[in-house]
């Protein structure tokens, strides 16, 4: 009888170590992916984040994703609840490159671009001068800058928020020509351009996507784009390197950044940067996104972690040169 028994309680054992065995192998992903955006509904990142999921999904591999919008702080709410998931590739989401920034103004709360592991930067779109088109000082980079140096303060600047990208990108912009500006703070990059539109203001810094209805209408021009190269998409948009030489070369892109909380295990990691290129980088999920005025950029892994470096020196370099109480 106690031998039986020693046999019965053996193989209970077993069992349950094998069971417990096939539970923690259990392949990735086994339960439904959330994908924190930090940004509001309709924006550019939940755009892109949107378009990308569904990309993923199509694939046909397994995976689904449930998007969430986590709203404020520019960002850091969201961001704050990526970083406190847990480490297990079942929480994701949309790191915002005004972090770069926000770490040299002291304004990043207890959040950190080493907070975070980094899967893929599948968009990126360069800032650019959005001006009205009917604007009978100015319609290109050099007449603008010709204006502003023959009328300092007098244009007027509209940006989403101090020290934010919109404003850093102006910044940049004078500290290079000596320029002065006259700055107005709105809830986005929506509303300057419609004050661009309505001749509330003069110009603003923003991706083009939110000017490309108005400057396909007509009623916007697009003179000037802070990017390393002429763009195909908009041939009527100059880089400073161009006009002035390549010492104003100046760059300046505005990223949606795909992250997991620190210590994703490095297989998920994998899987999650391949199939995110495969997505992202597909001619479907390229045309759905160039519809919205967004251009696919696709980088991962080493690829990505030499960009990120690069960034945190340029955003170092330029931050240092800029007071954003003055």
């Amino acid at each position: 009888m106690k031998k039986l028994m020693a046999i019965l309680i053996s193989g209970i054992i077993l069992f349950a170590c094998l069971a417990g065995c096939s539970s923690s192998n259990k392949e990735y992903p086994s339960k439904d992916i959330t994908v924190i955006v930090p940004f509001a509904a309709g924006g550019n990142t939940d755009s892109t984040v949107r378009t990308l999921m569904n990309a993923m999904s199509e694939l046909g591999e397994g995976y689904t994703f449930l998007v969430e919008n986590r709203t404020g702080g520019a960002g850091q709410v969201g961001m704050t609840a990526i970083k406190n998931s847990d480490a297990d590739g079942y929480t994701i989401g949309a790191i915002s490159c005004e972090l770069f920034l926000q770490e040299n103004f002291g304004l990043n709360g207890d959040i950190f671009l080493t907070d975070f592991d980094y899967i893929c930067v599948p968009t990126g779109d360069p800032y650019a001068l959005v001006i009205s088109a009917n604007n009978p000082n100015f319609s290109t980079v050099e007449e603008f800058i010709d204006y502003a140096k023959a009328n300092p303060g007098k244009i007027k600047l509209g940006h989403a928020g101090t020290g934010g990208m919109t404003h850093i990108a102006a910044v940049g912009l004078a500290n290079m020509f000596d320029l002065e500006f006259d700055y107005y703070t709105y809830s986005g990059s929506a509303d300057c351009i419609t004050a661009v539109t309505t001749g509330e203001i003069d110009g603003t810094f923003t991706q083009p996507a939110p000017a490309t209805s108005g400057i396909k209408g007509g009623t916007l021009l697009m003179p000037l784009i802070l990017a390393s190269k002429p763009m195909e998409d908009w041939p009527d948009s100059a880089t400073l390197d161009e006009v002035y030489g390549e010492e104003y070369k100046y760059e300046m892109l505005g990223t949606v950044i795909l992250g997991a909380p620190k210590g994703l295990p490095e297989d998920v990691l994998n899987k999650l940067s391949e199939l995110t290129y495969k997505a992202g980088m597909s001619e479907k999920c390229r045309a759905q996104l160039k519809t919205l005025g967004i251009s696919s950029l696709g980088l991962i892994g080493e690829e990505l972690e030499t960009w990120m470096d690069s960034q945190v020196e340029f955003y170092k370099e330029v931050c240092a040169t800029i007071d954003i109480k003055s």
